[in-house]
């Protein structure tokens, strides 16, 4: 009989052939570094019932599932992010294209999760403006245990082109993320040698329910980086 994680693997590892973008993150807390990757699709590109398909088959909710499945037949994108060891889900729906930057409030991203703990939460992301905005910047400076990050992203980043920020609306969190990828700055330069040649993607931060004060950082990747990361 397969094992369920070779088994979620293999699943994963089906649905990596048909993405159209990856990403993977470092959430840094007090309990250490949690590493995800996300797969993302264009909703016109995607089988939508794979995606279900491998959420129902991880155990997420029914009634998740078909929130989830509402607001993406109506978003722009959509991706499915676990961490390495397979014992967190996250599925996403991404509505940027249909938000005018000027409506403040507006939600941008929608995150259907499975955490660790066992828990299952819906996270609404909200369009604030820009990272630069004060009270943006204010926000996210004491919301992170990482403040360097920010401002180095700021001294990186043209001035004219955009670091869209949004908060997230939940009971259970306390938090932002920045946007900063159409900035085209590389990661290396803002955050550690290592990443030098990857474009950062996302800046966040604040406090979660689950695991307390975190930050996170976003950086693209590709299909090798992807299946790499699924090999266990």
């Amino acid at each position: 009989m397969i094992n369920p994680a070779k088994a979620a693997r293999l699943q994963l590892n089906t649905l990596v052939n048909t993405a159209d973008v990856f990403d993977l993150s470092s959430s840094i807390s007090d309990s250490g570094i949690e590493q995800r990757l996300l797969i993302g699709w264009w909703t016109k590109h995607v089988s939508l019932h794979a995606v279900t398909d491998f959420a129902s088959f991880y155990g997420m909710p029914a009634v998740m599932i078909e929130r989830w499945l509402e607001n993406a037949n109506n978003s722009d994108g959509v991706g499915l992010a676990v961490n390495k060891n397979l014992t967190s889900l996250r599925l996403y729906t991404h509505h940027w294209n249909e938000v005018d930057p000027s409506n403040i409030g507006a939600i941008v991203y929608r995150g259907y999760k499975v955490l660790p703990d066992g828990t299952f939460r819906v996270d609404e992301y909200r369009h604030m403006g820009d990272l630069r905005d004060p009270e943006n910047l204010q926000f996210a400076i004491d919301n992170s245990r990482h403040p360097d990050w920010l401002t180095r992203v700021l001294q990186n980043a043209p001035i004219n082109l955009p670091l869209l920020f949004a908060r997230i609306q939940n009971s259970g969190r306390q938090s932002w993320i920045a946007t900063v990828r159409h900035a085209n700055v590389d990661a290396g330069g803002v955050l550690q040698q290592r990443l030098n040649g990857q474009k950062l993607l996302h800046l966040a931060g604040g406090i979660d329910a689950t695991k307390g004060a975190f930050d996170t950082f976003y950086v693209n990747a590709g299909f090798e980086e992807a299946r790499k990361f699924l090999s266990g």
